[in-house]
C-alpha cells in the first residue's frame, strides 16, 4: 500500500501537472485544486498566490537540478555551488519582486 499524501504534496503534485499541461497562465487553482482532490482554499493555507505556489515549485526543481550538478562534477560539498546559486537567483527573484510593485 503506497502512503497517502499529505495536502500539501497533493498540490504540489497536481500543480506540476497542471502547469505542465496547460502552462501556468492558463492553470488556474480551481484547476490545481481539482486535481489534487483538495480544496482550493487549502492551496491558499500554503501559498498566499498562484505564483507563489509556481515559484516554490521552480526554487524546488532548481535545488535538484543543483544537486545533481554538483553529484555529476563529483563535487563532496554541494553547497559549494548551490549557496552562491541560490543567493543570486533569490536576489534575481527580490529584484523582480520590486520592480513589480512599483510599476504595477
Amino acid at each position: 500500500m503506497t502512503p497517502k499524501l499529505s495536502g500539501l504534496e497533493r498540490i504540489n503534485a497536481a500543480a506540476v501537472h497542471v502547469f505542465g499541461r496547460r502552462g501556468f497562465a492558463e492553470a488556474t487553482t480551481q484547476e490545481i485544486a481539482k486535481t489534487g482532490e483538495v480544496s482550493e482554499g487549502l492551496i491558499y493555507r500554503y501559498y498566499d498566490t498562484k505564483q507563489a505556489l509556481g515559484l516554490e515549485l521552480f526554487k524546488k526543481h532548481y535545488q535538484e537540478v543543483l544537486a545533481r550538478l554538483a553529484e555529476g562534477n563529483n563535487n563532496t560539498d554541494e553547497n559549494t555551488i548551490i549557496i552562491p546559486v541560490t543567493s543570486e537567483f533569490e536576489r534575481r527573484i527580490d529584484r523582480m519582486r520590486r520592480y513589480r510593485q512599483t510599476y504595477n
